[in-house]
């Protein structure tokens, strides 16, 4: 989907749920969030994202794309997939690597599912490589879950192997969904505590990219507020496809992460609506 929309410009519309540029909300007849319109040169809406499949999306993209003569993009590659070790053995080889090790407690849930992309995300590849990484299905009760006092899902710890009880003392314990800047720094804190460097990632030259738009730089608040905006929309299209169950699911995760967030309000206010 990112190699497609390099063949777009790719604008994003804050409308803080219809009170912020409702003028334009009005002209397009935007009615819910998200909406994803596809416009021609002048402004004129030509269609819209139709679709929740990446690989339809990518292709819609590219169609549209063609429409004004863009060059095509190479081919949509497979999501990537995250592999990782049993924790006993993520523990034996952090000590013999001397590596801080993380280990993800994770199950079916949509927000397990959040965390596995933005782990599987580029952006945390540095941060990653300086970890023994290790997976473990989370299973309420389990021996393993009550060693290390796990009781949701997704967590992701971050151990010192050298520790006789490791999880007595982690470095990190990171509960809930995270989209992969999130992650990216709450990883990179933990990381910090134990006393792995974790660089920032080179720069891109201008000739290596080409032309881009500015890009918006936000606040943590404000990555946060997007983040739960992004989980209450999928929430609640989740629930108008009969998928009342998992869209409950989805805010109580919302609300769990970020319990004091005033975004959170909104969470609460339709998990009590879906709940009656």
């Amino acid at each position: 989907m990112i190699q497609a929309a390099d063949s777009l410009v790719c604008v994003f519309i804050e409308c803080n749920w219809g009170k912020a540029n409702a003028d334009l909300s009005g002209r397009y007849g935007v009615g819910g969030y998200p909406t994803v319109l596809f416009c021609d040169p002048d402004g004129k809406a030509i269609g819209e994202l139709n679709s929740h499949d990446p690989a339809a999306v990518a292709k819609q993209m590219q169609q549209v794309a063609a429409k004004f003569g863009a060059k095509p993009v190479a081919p949509v590659a497979e999501a990537k997939q995250i592999t990782g070790m049993p924790i006993g053995e993520a523990l034996a080889a952090g000590r013999k690597a001397k590596k801080p090790v993380a280990i993800l407690f994770f199950d079916d849930s949509p927000a397990s599912v959040t965390v596995h992309g933005a782990l599987s995300d580029d952006l945390l590849k540095d941060s990653l490589s300086r970890v023994v990484f290790g997976l473990e299905e989370y299973r309420r009760g389990s021996p393993e879950c009550v060693r290390f006092d796990v009781t949701r899902a997704p967590t992701l710890l971050v151990l010192d192997p050298a520790l006789a009880k490791p999880e007595e003392k982690p470095l990190g314990r990171i509960e809930g969904s995270r989209g992969a800047r999130e992650l990216k720094r709450d990883l990179d804190s933990a990381l910090a505590s134990s006393g792995v460097e974790v660089p920032a990632a080179p720069a891109s030259s201008a000739e290596d990219r080409g032309p881009r738009a500015p890009v918006e730089k936000l606040s943590d608040d404000e990555l946060e507020r997007k983040f739960i905006q992004a989980r209450i929309s999928a929430a609640m299209e989740l629930k108008k496809k009969g998928k009342t169950d998992k869209a409950i699911e989805t805010l109580e995760d919302v609300i769990k992460s970020y319990p004091k967030h005033v975004e959170t309000l909104v969470a609460k206010k339709l998990l009590a609506d879906m709940r009656k």
